[in-house]
C-alpha cells in the first residue's frame, strides 16, 4: 500500500457507535485521538456520510473535533460519487487515500467510483490504524498541513460562490508566489515534496535511499545547477513551501531535472507560471499526471513577489541585458523574463563568445557586407545589430568582460575580428576562419592593448545605453588562480575598478569580496549560491538606489 496522505471517515457505526436521526450516538474518544493523531503525522482527515450535515456538525463542535476535518461531505446522496468530487477538489490520487467505512456496499462502491482506493471495515482497521507503515506520515506537531488544506478548503468555497470561470476566480484569488534560491534551508521539506508527489511531480524522479538524497544534495552545488522552493499564498490564505525545480543551465541550453508542485496548488496555474518564467526549459513529463505543464492560453493572475530575505525582483527592474560569459549564463535565472542573453551559446561544433571586444567593436555595415562571416559558426551581423538595439532598451545592463584579456585576435576582415579564446574553441575556429579565407590577420597584443580594448567596449556600451539606464561591471575571481590567470584577473579588476570610478554610471560589482572560497568550483566557475551572491548584491544596490529617488 502507497502511503496515505487522507482518511476519508464515516460517521455512523465508524466514527461513533449509533445512527445519528434514530438514537443518541455515542463519541468514540479513541477515534477522536487516532483523527488528532494522524493530523500530526501530516495526514488529513475528512468526512463522506449520509446524515443531517448540521446534526452531525453540531455533534462533532461539540467535540472539538470538526476543525480537524476538511471538505467534509455530509448529505444523503450516494457516496461513490461523492468521494470521486471529493478527490478532485482536494487532488489527492485514490492510491493515497484510506476510506474506512462500516457498509460493504459503500466500500464497493467507493472503488467502482475511485479505482484504486483503499478502503476497510473500522472493525479491522481502527485497532491497529496508527501501527500501519502506510499511515507513519511525516512529524507535524503544529498541524502546517491541516492549515493548509484548511486554506485550499476555503479558496474552493469561494471559486463555488463564484459565477465566473475558473480563470476568473483565480484573476480575483491574488495569487502570490515567491522564489527561494536558499534551498538547503528547506532541504528535508524538499525532499519530502518529491518522495510524496505524484499528480504533479512532472520528472517523477525520488530517492529510495539516503545515497540518493546525498547524492542529489552534492548535485545542487554542482556548476550549471540552479534551483529554487517555491512558496505560494492568496487571500485564503498561505499555503507554505508548495513546489521546488532543479534547473540544469548549459550553453546547449537548459533542461530541469526536478519539478514538482504539491496537489494543494492543483488547477492554480502556478507550475506554468514557473515554468515560462524559467524560460520553457526542456522538461520530460512522465505520467500519471493531473495535467500538463502549459494547460492556459496565459497565466496573468498570479504576481511573483519577493522572499523576506531572498528572491529576485521580478517585474520591478524593468529590461534587463547580460553580456558575458559563464558568470551571466548562470546568473540569468536571478533576474524575471525581460531579459536578453548574450552568453556562451553552442553553434554547430563551436561555443559562441559574446564576451569579446570584436562583437562589441566590429563594424555592422562591415559584417551586414561580409561574404565571409555567414560561412563562420559564430556570431553574426544579427546578433550585433540585436545587441546594440537591446542595449538602448535595457533599463539594467550586466557585464563581465574579463575574458577580453585573455587569448589572441584575428581580422577575417579590417573591420570584422574575433577573440580566439586560449582553448580548444579558440583552436577550432582558428582552423574555420583559415578554411574560410587566406586573408584573415592574426593579431597577438599585448596585455596593454587588450585593455585598451576593454575601454573601447565600455565606452561604446556605455554611448548607447540610455542615460537612465544602471550598467553594472562584474569582477573577475583572483582567488586560487595560476600566476598567469591571477595576473589577469588582477589588471582587469584595477582597471574595471578605476574606469567606473571615472564613469558614474557604472558600479564595479567586486566578485571576490562576495564569494567565498568555499563556493569556487575547480577555480573557473562558482556554486548556484556563489551566482545567487552576486545576483542579491546587484538586487540591493538596485533596491537601494531606487529607495533613495523615490525618498527625493
Amino acid at each position: 500500500m502507497e502511503a496515505i496522505k487522507l482518511v476519508v471517515w464515516d460517521l455512523d457505526e465508524t466514527f461513533w457507535r449509533g445512527t445519528l436521526g434514530e438514537e443518541k450516538v455515542i463519541l468514540s474518544q479513541t477515534n477522536i485521538s487516532l483523527v488528532k493523531e494522524l493530523a500530526s503525522r501530516g495526514i488529513v482527515s475528512s468526512i463522506c456520510a449520509k446524515n443531517n450535515f448540521n446534526e452531525a456538525k453540531t455533534i462533532l463542535e461539540q467535540a472539538g473535533i470538526w476543525s480537524f476535518f476538511v471538505f467534509p461531505n455530509i448529505d444523503f446522496s450516494p457516496k461513490g460519487q461523492r468521494l470521486l468530487k471529493l478527490k478532485e477538489r482536494i487532488g489527492f490520487r485514490p492510491e493515497n487515500t484510506l476510506f474506512i467505512d462500516d457498509n460493504p456496499l459503500n466500500r464497493f462502491e467507493a472503488q467502482y467510483y475511485c479505482p484504486g482506493i483503499n478502503v476497510a471495515d473500522p472493525a479491522e482497521v481502527l485497532s491497529v490504524l496508527l501501527t500501519l507503515e502506510s499511515l507513519k506520515g511525516n512529524e507535524d506537531r503544529d498541524l502546517v498541513r491541516l492549515s493548509q488544506y484548511r486554506h485550499l478548503e476555503i479558496r474552493e468555497a469561494g471559486r463555488e460562490s463564484t459565477p465566473s470561470s475558473n480563470e476568473d476566480f483565480l484573476r480575483k484569488s491574488s495569487i502570490r508566489i515567491r522564489l527561494d534560491y536558499s534551498v538547503e534551508l528547506h532541504f528535508e521539506r524538499i525532499v519530502e515534496l518529491i518522495n510524496r508527489a505524484n499528480q504533479l511531480n512532472f520528472t517523477k524522479k525520488r530517492f529510495g535511499s539516503l545515497e540518493e538524497i546525498q547524492s542529489f544534495k552534492q548535485s545542487l552545488r554542482e556548476y550549471g545547477t540552479n534551483a529554487g522552493a517555491i512558496f505560494a499564498e492568496d487571500k485564503y490564505g498561505d499555503y507554505g513551501l508548495i513546489g521546488f525545480f532543479e534547473l540544469k543551465i548549459r550553453p546547449t541550453g537548459r533542461s530541469l531535472v526536478h519539478f514538482v508542485f504539491s496537489c494543494r496548488v492543483l488547477n492554480m496555474g502556478i507550475e506554468q507560471f514557473v515554468y515560462e518564467s524559467l524560460g520553457r526549459p526542456v522538461c520530460k513529463e512522465l505520467p500519471p499526471l493531473a495535467n500538463q505543464i502549459v494547460s492556459y492560453d496565459k497565466v496573468d493572475w498570479i504576481e511573483e513577489v519577493t522572499a523576506p530575505s531572498q528572491g529576485r525582483l521580478r517585474n520591478e527592474i524593468g529590461r534587463v541585458l547580460l553580456l558575458g560569459g559563464c558568470e551571466l549564463l548562470q546568473m540569468g535565472i536571478f533576474f524575471g523574463e525581460k531579459i536578453k542573453e548574450f552568453v556562451n551559446s553552442i553553434s554547430g561544433e563551436n561555443l559562441v563568445r559574446f564576451d569579446d571586444a570584436g562583437f562589441i567593436l566590429s563594424s555592422r555595415m562591415a559584417m551586414k557586407k561580409s561574404r565571409d562571416l555567414p560561412k563562420l559558426e559564430q556570431w553574426q551581423a544579427s546578433d550585433a545589430v540585436g545587441f546594440d538595439y537591446a542595449i538602448a532598451e535595457a533599463n539594467i545592463i550586466i557585464l563581465a568582460l574579463n575574458s577580453i584579456l585573455s587569448g589572441d585576435y584575428i581580422h577575417i576582415e579590417r573591420d570584422i575580428f574575433f577573440r580566439l579564446s586560449p582553448d580548444e574553441y579558440g583552436a577550432n575556429l582558428y582552423q574555420q576562419v583559415s578554411k574560410v579565407t587566406d586573408k584573415a590577420l592574426l593579431q597577438k597584443i599585448s596585455l596593454g592593448e587588450k585593455l585598451e580594448y576593454l575601454r573601447k567596449s565600455l565606452d561604446r556600451i556605455s554611448l548607447l545605453a540610455s542615460r537612465e539606464s544602471d550598467l553594472f561591471l562584474l569582477g573577475a575571481n583572483t582567488k586560487s588562480l595560476p600566476a598567469r590567470e591571477a595576473e589577469l584577473a588582477n589588471a582587469y579588476n584595477q582597471f574595471s575598478q578605476k574606469y567606473c570610478e571615472e564613469n558614474k554610471q557604472f558600479v564595479f560589482i567586486d566578485v571576490d569580496s562576495i564569494v567565498p572560497t568555499s563556493e569556487l568550483l575547480e577555480n573557473l566557475h562558482f556554486s548556484r549560491q556563489g551566482y545567487f551572491g552576486i545576483a542579491r548584491e546587484i538586487h540591493r544596490y538596485l533596491a537601494q538606489t531606487r529607495n533613495s529617488q523615490i525618498a527625493k
